[in-house]
């Protein structure tokens, strides 16, 4: 961790391998539902293991933390969808700002998002934004 620990430092993010590892191992998709693939951890549990991760590394529990609350959204999908959106096994890596400064307006088949986030944290290894 001592590497990872300078270069979070260094950086101001989580190296890339870390980042890998901790989604790998659903450290970034805590509350994600079984029903698409996700561990649907208990808040208690999740908290304790951000809890874990903070006292190796403050930065590693926060987006650790950050990924996991937002991700507790892809519960609002339809299983057979957040399945075939996130992948399998399932890859959610959320990063997420709760501030309402953001608009969307219809564009020949989709939307055009537009806004100003002052910060997103996990952004750099994100797949998933999630920005209101």
């Amino acid at each position: 961790m001592t590497n990872a620990k300078d270069e979070i430092q260094s950086r101001s993010r989580l190296p890339d391998s870390l980042a890998k590892t901790m989604a790998q191992a659903g450290l970034l998709q805590l509350y994600v539902p079984r029903a698409i693939g996700g561990p649907e951890i208990d808040p208690n549990t999740a908290f304790l293991a951000v809890e874990e991760l903070s006292k190796l590394d403050g930065s590693v529990g926060w987006c650790s933390f950050v990924a996991s609350a937002v991700s507790i959204y892809a519960d609002w999908l339809p299983a057979d969808l957040g399945r075939e959106l996130f992948g399998q096994p399932i890859d959610i890596r959320v990063a997420g700002s709760f501030r309402p400064t953001g608009h969307a307006t219809a564009d020949a088949g989709g939307f055009k998002i537009g806004g100003r986030w002052n910060y997103l944290s996990g952004l750099n290894h994100a797949n998933w934004l999630f920005l209101n």
